[in-house]
């Protein structure tokens, strides 16, 4: 069975290797603090492999890098590599929407569990940890608007 998500225009095979690739990168990203090159690799061959038109996701993803990186050179605060790299490789797997979505949860997230366990909030959290669970969220959401 191929499931089109109507927001990316993905398969469901992509999707779920996207959900498995994302929580890979989580658990490494929790325990070591480095997210593998594994995980931007394969967001972007699913992005290729998806079957959508491969320019406009490119200029996105260089526009969402763009942003990015003046947004370091404003704030004069560096962006991990691996987070770079994994925002990136979303925006170009999933678009800008989905991408979009996903960190305004992770940002909820974040907020969420530094007020929970009483710690400081900072801007250099494990990225790719709390980004897997938003996605499989949001994907969850798109399923069930299928069946509901």
């Amino acid at each position: 069975m191929i499931w089109w998500n109507e927001r990316c225009r993905m398969p469901l095979s992509c999707t779920i290797l996207n959900g498995a690739a994302l929580i890979y990168g989580g658990a490494v990203d929790y325990k070591r603090r480095e997210i593998p090159n594994t995980v931007p690799l394969v967001l972007i061959a699913t992005g290729i492999a998806s079957g959508a038109f491969i320019l406009p996701r490119f200029l996105i993803m260089l526009a969402v890098g763009f942003i990015l990186w003046l947004s370091t050179k404003i704030t004069k605060e560096p962006l991990p590599g691996g987070d770079f790299k994994l925002i990136c490789a979303l925006t170009f797997s999933v678009g800008l929407p989905i991408t979009l979505a996903i960190l305004l949860f992770v940002g909820l997230g974040a907020i969420f569990m530094s007020i929970f366990c009483g710690l400081p909030l900072s801007r250099h959290i494990p990225l790719c940890s709390y980004t897997a669970p938003m996605y499989l969220l949001i994907l969850l959401f798109s399923l069930s608007r299928l069946f509901f």
